[in-house]
């Protein structure tokens, strides 16, 4: 049920997120370490530090760099993302559109040695018109919802192939080690560079769920929903609380380059 009516039209295949592992991973530290509370100080950016001669990130701009401890020991966490580039001509000489692609590592190190915990990557693909994948500003965090030690990693990134004022399809990723929750959908497009008017229609739209919304002409009200909140069903109930404020918080974030 996510609107990808527009942008299909623009020749857009969105590829799923994609990550290592499901469910809800096994702690990775011993019992009697799993108490070490998560200290939200120890979360800062490195940017512009040198990344471990063990780590092997894509090629592409280093976007978003954070390195904090928890439970699990010292870890950093890398956003790439690729330049575009023309994808391969088709067999009948069509047009080549252009590609994109996003992707998140994070590492673990106990060891003085990091060792890859998840990753996580998306791309827009054969896109004609205008590519827009990034994080949004601000947006990633690092939590301890449940207070047991091991951090979730919440990114939150915008994507479409759009030539149009259509808004941006929206992920929120949540990891909790090797356990995955998201949200997909819709941002809201404030055209008028954010109206009271607009922001109080923005404030006052419901988040869920695009899954239900019957198909119509009137693609407006598939704007701010997500499709479902089906992947939090087995999280702790804090983590779904958090996911629905930080979609609420970013889901009219959408601007054009």
């Amino acid at each position: 049920m996510h609107k990808i009516f527009g942008l299909l039209l623009c020749g857009l295949h969105i590829t799923a997120g994609q990550a290592v592992g499901q469910g809800k991973a096994a702690s990775i530290v011993a019992p009697s370490q799993a108490a070490v509370r998560f200290d939200q100080t120890t979360v800062r950016s490195v940017l512009n530090q040198k990344i471990p001669a063990e780590i092997q990130l894509p090629a592409g701009k280093l976007v978003e760099a954070k390195k904090w401890t928890d439970a699990n020991g010292q870890n950093l966490l890398f956003v790439v993302r690729t330049p575009e580039r023309p994808e391969p001509l088709s067999a009948e000489g069509m047009e080549a559109g252009r590609r994109a692609e996003l992707y998140v590592r994070q590492y673990t190190s106990r060891n003085s040695r990091y060792q890859e915990l998840w990753r996580l990557q998306d791309a827009v693909e054969n896109c004609i018109v205008d590519i827009t994948l990034a994080t949004l500003p601000g947006s990633t965090t690092i939590t301890d919802l449940d207070n047991d030690g091991h951090t979730e990693t919440t990114i939150l990134y915008r994507l479409a192939c759009r030539g149009d004022v259509s808004p941006a399809n929206l992920k929120l990723i949540m990891r909790e080690g090797k356990a995955k929750y998201a949200l997909r959908g819709e941002m809201i497009q404030l055209l008028n560079h954010g109206t009271k008017e607009e922001q109080k229609r923005a404030a006052n739209k419901p988040l869920c769920c695009a899954d239900g919304v019957k198909p119509t002409d009137d693609y407006s009200q598939l704007e701010g929903l997500y499709q479902n909140e089906k992947e939090f069903a087995t999280a702790p109930p804090a983590f779904l609380a958090y996911a629905r404020q930080q979609w609420r918080r970013w889901r009219a974030s959408d601007r054009f380059e």
